[in-house]
């Protein structure tokens, strides 16, 4: 096996992500972000894909629960002839629970060095960065459409579309009210079945 020496870019890298959490917590002590860094952690992932602006994202307390949903995407404006236009809120409760689940992957230091001497650290952060969120929301999106069931551990080889990572939307809507809600005729989206 060949040994490659870490590239001076990969520990300044290194010092420059960790420096402010180093500073503040030892690694024996588990801490949070605040809330505006983790709402601009949500939006960088929102803003990230064309789809991922389209799904809510909601907080929430406990590992299981329901969460509260109120309005739908319909029109509140209009005018009537007994008085003023008037339209009731849909409220409408979703069953939900949490299971852990980790993101994570790695670059080698031979793959490091290659970027960073591209064109130095900040095009290495930058590059870095974008390819971490774009792949959580990537994942999201691919668990969200095509799992299945929560298994521990995930197998990524037999389930490449993370099958076993979560129970996804298409399970749900499966599960809901006898599939009332699944497509099960042919559909061509775009002329040709192009979608651009």
């Amino acid at each position: 096996m060949a040994r490659v020496n870490p590239p001076a870019m990969a520990g300044q890298f290194h010092a420059n992500f960790i420096g402010g959490i180093s500073q503040a917590f030892d690694n024996e002590k588990s801490f949070s972000i605040s809330e505006p860094a983790e709402n601009q952690l949500r939006i960088s992932m929102l803003e990230s894909g064309w789809m991922m602006n389209n799904i809510t994202l909601l907080d929430v307390e406990e590992l299981q629960g329901q969460c509260i949903e109120i309005g739908e995407s319909t029109l509140y404006t209009g005018r009537s002839i007994n008085g003023r236009f008037n339209r009731e809120l849909k409220v409408a409760g979703t069953d939900y629970s949490l299971a852990d689940t980790d993101s994570c992957a790695s670059l080698s230091y031979e793959r490091m060095g290659t970027i960073a001497n591209i064109g130095g650290i900040e095009h290495f952060t930058q590059t870095v960065s974008d390819f971490f969120g774009m792949a959580i929301s990537l994942d999201m999106l691919r668990v969200g459409l095509n799992g299945q069931r929560i298994a521990y551990p995930t197998d990524p080889i037999a389930n490449p579309k993370g099958e076993d990572v979560n129970i996804g939307w298409h399970t749900i809507a499966k599960d809901f009210n006898s599939g009332s809600q699944v497509i099960t005729d042919e559909l061509t989206l775009g002329e040709g079945g192009e979608f651009p």
